[in-house]
């Protein structure tokens, strides 16, 4: 059975053997498996505007009049 620490240490020997110019994509590659970790934690939200009343939830919504309210002439 292979072990966790050997795991790590085979994956350490070879990020060491790899040419300079493949790092950066392994790089890129290690990041993106953090960023299916945070997609996790906001999918974790998922549903909880089921329980909001009816006229919060119109009023967070109501994008198109909340932008006309603010909007700001600038000339």
């Amino acid at each position: 059975m292979i072990t966790i620490q050997k795991i790590k240490e085979r994956l350490k020997r070879k990020i060491d053997n790899l040419p300079e110019d493949k790092l950066g994509r392994v790089s890129i590659f290690l990041e993106s498996l953090e960023i299916g970790t945070n997609k996790e934690k906001i999918l974790s939200f998922a549903g909880s505007w089921k329980a909001m009343n009816d006229e919060v939830f119109e009023e967070i919504v109501d994008l198109e009049s909340r932008r006309k309210s603010n909007r700001t002439r600038f000339f």
